[in-house]
């Protein structure tokens, strides 16, 4: 306990943090599978996002001084998920 106190001295500040951290994944979980049901494109993009991320870890082993900008990263997984949110699914009217 020690510990926490000396990492903040606001402990309360630390178990909002604790709580907010173990239940903010439950609901988004729920609402991120919510998605995946009615984007058709949703899954794909996460994939490739993955695969975005991947290529610039992969390059930055190969070569340790290439930094690729910001800009750049962002914008390509802008595009990604613009294109992931962009065709819902139909829904069926009986």
């Amino acid at each position: 306990m020690d510990l926490l106190i000396n990492l903040s001295n606001e402990l309360l500040l630390i178990i909002l943090g604790r709580l907010a951290g173990g239940i903010a994944p439950r609901f988004l979980g729920e609402l991120f599978f919510e998605w995946l049901n009615k984007f058709i494109y949703l899954q794909d993009t996460a994939y490739l996002t993955i695969l975005w991320m991947s290529i610039r870890l992969l390059l930055k082993a190969l070569l340790p001084n290439f930094v690729s900008p910001e800009w750049m990263v962002l914008s390509v997984i802008a595009a990604l998920f613009t294109w992931g949110f962009s065709k819902r699914e139909q829904l069926e009217l009986s």
